[in-house]
């Protein structure tokens, strides 16, 4: 399966642009496991993923 942009803005953001904290809060709001914060973003379930590239598509500017 290809990358598209929004799967790499995606892991990213997971990767990269999260806190613990706010990957806590995250996971809490939407009853994940908290253990998945400690997670690279290629091993978290495709559900949470899924929540994520919303998240990224809500707040994405260029979306018309």
């Amino acid at each position: 399966m290809e990358n598209t942009e929004l799967d790499i803005k995606t892991e990213e953001y997971w990767n990269n642009g999260l806190s613990f904290e706010d990957k806590a809060k995250l996971l809490e709001e939407n009853r994940f496991w908290d253990g998945f914060k400690n997670y690279h973003y290629g091993y978290i379930p495709e559900d949470l993923k899924a929540i994520l590239r919303l998240r990224i598509e809500d707040n994405d500017p260029q979306r018309a």
